[in-house]
């Protein structure tokens, strides 16, 4: 028996089973070690250690004050390490820097693991509610049990024929299954990651946004893995008939095989040095493939993408209509775009001397540098915020400047057409001779376009106050607006659908014209004797006529031109006569309009600029 004993800086007091003692003191950096059947009055301070046997009810922890477990008093900031045995029970209990051990009977809810702590649960222990911080570990043993435990940061180690059920894993958390262990019901939210060995299992379980569930082996039945949440496969593991869903992505590291994966619209499939069989990635799915990962001979469908990583080589790669493949830093060669396909350059990487062939399309984005590229007939390069240096665009070619991007000094060759979409901007570019500029909703500042030169107003676009020099024409497709145009030397073509607003200003040997069968009605300033108008689609008959009705003021005439089944309205402002208005044929099948003022009319031609 030990009466009124001090315990001090590295001393240590052993009680065994049957011993007595009281009135003892623990100061800071003793211990105090007490077994099963050991009776002790005991007070242990802050800073010192105590490991105990509880087999009673003893309520609820304060990790704040002091507490009495068995007759000693623990004051806040002393070490406990609790052995709960048949009959003993406690709740909230905080394991400081020690450990928890639960035996068959024994009954512990909401207990906290922290830093450098562990709780064991032995067979026939089950732990409810445990909470495990970073650093903190709780063990499951064979025939144990925990259900409801969170992982803030620390780890949970599910032993052969050890169950867990409802676990939470939060950031920074792992739960890990060893062969043999079982969890169902498990939740991996952002930052967590379960892992499942060889002969371990892990059934209902959710994979959330930022949450990563590793195939290491083991067998996983009814996983959800939602949008964001991610999947891997480690070395000397197959796995076969895996589908990976919106959102999801599925990682195939070295050594490791996947057969049969469907990967669907929005989900990807990443070859990070694995074998990958008999894939089918969806419409709308993506491939990636990781550095220092070579790959050959993929084929990618339409409507998927690979990604090829800084490191990794992709050869002899097929992409067919409708498929992508990215540059994201990676190599890639001998790959072949089909018509349809498409390449983009990712941020940060950049490619040199690539030629984009008939129907593919290249998009150079943001961060991004292609060098040197050809675009040939048919093939498309679209500047998508990215720097494009010395690319050489043939006849039949075309470039796009995307949404949100600027770009400056362009030059647009003959055959070449350049597309602006909406939210984009071309400054002072220069259209040559048989090249093209599109509006399709951007913005175009400063352009100058050669004679032989073109314009073009996309469908849904409205572009107002072009001016059309000579030699150079401006294409108004179906769906768009034209207003306010001047033709100052320059001819204008409207597509049937086409709308011409405003009143265009007519210049010397300018050019109207229009290809809509009926609803035809155009307001015209400047119409002079080198100037036409073509209807395209009312053919030149005995049937077609016109006729001319001027304002009483001289300043405005009405022009109609009737083919028997249509008739097309023109105001004129100016001073005409009717007299002077012919029709001929305008060398297709439609009708052409010129003016020339009878020799005794001596009018004067209003409205020239």
């Amino acid at each position: 028996m030990a009466i009124g004993t001090t315990v001090s800086r590295g001393g240590v007091l052993n009680v065994s089973s049957g011993g007595n003692a009281s009135g003892i003191v623990v100061e800071s950096g003793g211990f105090l070690d007490i077994s099963s059947g050991g009776t002790v009055e005991a007070v242990v301070s802050s800073g010192a250690a105590v490991d105990l046997v509880l087999n009673t009810a003893d309520g609820t922890w304060s990790a704040d004050n002091a507490n009495v477990i068995e007759g000693v008093t623990a004051e806040a900031g002393a070490v406990v390490s609790l052995t709960v045995i048949s009959g003993g029970s406690i709740s909230g209990f905080v394991i400081g820097n020690g450990a928890e051990d639960v035996f068959a009977g024994g009954v512990v809810v909401g207990t906290v693991v922290g830093s450098g702590a562990t709780e064991f649960l032995h067979s026939g222990g089950h732990a409810t509610g445990t909470m495990v911080g970073s650093g903190g570990v709780q063990v499951i043993s064979s025939g144990a049990g925990a259900s409801g435990t969170s992982l803030i940061g620390g780890t949970e180690i599910v032993s052969s024929g050890g169950r867990a059920s409802g676990t939470i894993v939060a950031s920074g958390g792992v739960e890990f299954l060893r062969a043999g262990g079982m969890t169902t019901g498990t939740t991996v939210q952002s930052g967590g990651v379960e892992v499942v060995s060889s002969g371990a299992t892990a059934s209902a379980m959710k994979v959330l946004n930022g949450g990563e569930i590793v195939y290491a082996g083991g067998t996983i039945t009814g996983a959800v893995i939602g949008s964001g949440g991610s999947a891997a496969v480690i070395s000397g593991v197959k796995v076969n008939g895996l589908t990976v869903s919106s959102g999801t992505i599925l990682v195939i590291s070295s050594g490791a095989t996947a057969s049969a994966t469907k990967v669907l619209k929005g989900g990807e499939l990443v070859y990070d040095g694995g074998t990958i069989a008999g894939a089918v990635i969806g419409s709308g799915g993506s491939a990636g493939v990781a550095a220092g990962v070579k790959v050959s001979g993929l084929t990618v469908s339409s409507g998927t993408v690979l990604f090829v990583s800084s490191g990794a080589t992709a050869s002899g790669t097929k992409v067919l209509k409708g498929g992508e493949i990215v540059y994201d830093g990676g190599t890639i060669a001998g790959a072949v775009i089909g018509s349809g396909g498409s390449a983009g350059v990712a941020a940060g990487a950049k490619v040199s001397g690539l030629t984009v062939s008939s129907g593919t399309v290249l998009v150079v984005s943001s961060g991004a540098t292609a060098s040197g590229t050809k675009v040939l007939k048919g093939g498309e390069i679209v500047y998508d915020g990215g720097t494009i240096a010395g690319a050489v665009i043939s006849s039949g070619g075309d470039a796009g400047v995307a949404s949100g991007t600027k770009v400056s000094g362009l030059t647009v060759a003959s055959g070449t057409i350049l597309l602006v979409s909406s939210g984009a901007t071309a400054n002072g570019t220069k259209v040559l001779k048989g090249g093209e500029i599109v509006y399709d909703g951007g913005a175009i500042a400063g352009t100058i376009v050669s004679s032989g030169g073109s314009l073009g107003v996309a469908s849904g676009v409205r572009a107002t106050g072009l001016t059309i020099g000579s030699g150079v024409t401006l294409f108004v497709s179906s769906g768009a607006t034209a207003s306010g145009t001047t033709l100052s030397g320059g001819t204008e073509i409207v597509s049937a659908g086409g709308i011409i607003g405003g009143t265009t200003r007519f210049g010397a040997h300018a050019k109207l014209l229009l290809s809509a069968t009926s609803g035809i009605s155009v307001s015209i300033s400047g119409f002079g004797t080198t100037d036409s108008l073509d209807l395209r689609a009312f053919d030149f008959s005995k049937k077609t006529v016109l006729s001319f009705v001027e304002n009483t003021a001289r300043t405005q005439g009405i022009l109609t031109i009737n083919n028997g089944s249509s008739a097309a309205i023109v105001i004129l402002l100016g001073q005409y006569t009717a007299a002077g208005f012919h029709l001929a044929a305008d060398g297709g099948a439609g009708t052409a309009i010129t003016y020339i003022p009878p020799p005794t009319a001596h009018l004067e031609l209003a409205g020239k600029a």
